[in-house]
């Protein structure tokens, strides 16, 4: 991709700045996006392991990579989607912080166009961060999220 930008097939690209960094190409990172001028995708850069219930002695290895502050703020950020009916199609982002002991959980979602944005945020206690979701969702709901997500092709 950085190939292509620099022989002019692209007029501009958008990468991962950890991917670049992991391949040694800090350098080529021209500018990044502030939380207010574009948030992520909910549970984004988040490693999902499954495992069969009945391999007992794996799933307690897999215990062991648990972070339980990502599991946190994945669960309220997930919930946020879920009480959307949003998929990885929908213009819906989210994201979530911890401080100390309250989540800090923002989330926009999108006209199919990206002409329409409706952005809010919500904080409250990490032991309940899928209800934390839930109130948030619902937020943009009253904000008008449904009318938005019902427009042709958000869910392309």
């Amino acid at each position: 991709r950085l190939k292509k930008l620099e022989d002019g097939q692209y007029d501009a690209i958008m990468l991962a700045c950890a991917a670049l960094e992991r391949l040694g190409l800090a350098s080529q990172i021209s500018e990044t996006f502030s939380l207010n001028q574009m948030l992520p995708a909910a549970a984004q850069g988040v490693i999902g392991i499954e495992c069969p219930k009945h391999r007992s002695e794996l799933l307690q290895t897999l215990k062991l990579l648990n972070h339980p502050a990502t599991k946190t703020v994945t669960m309220a950020e997930r919930a946020v989607t879920k009480q959307l009916q949003a998929d990885c199609q929908s213009p819906v982002a989210a994201f979530c912080e911890i401080d100390g002991s309250t989540l800090n959980l923002r989330a926009m979602v999108a006209s199919p166009d990206g002409r329409t944005i409706i952005r809010t945020q919500i904080s409250g206690p990490t032991n309940e961060p899928e209800k934390l979701g839930i109130n948030l969702a619902n937020k943009l709901f009253n904000l008008g999220a449904a009318e938005l997500l019902s427009q042709p092709g958000a869910e392309e």
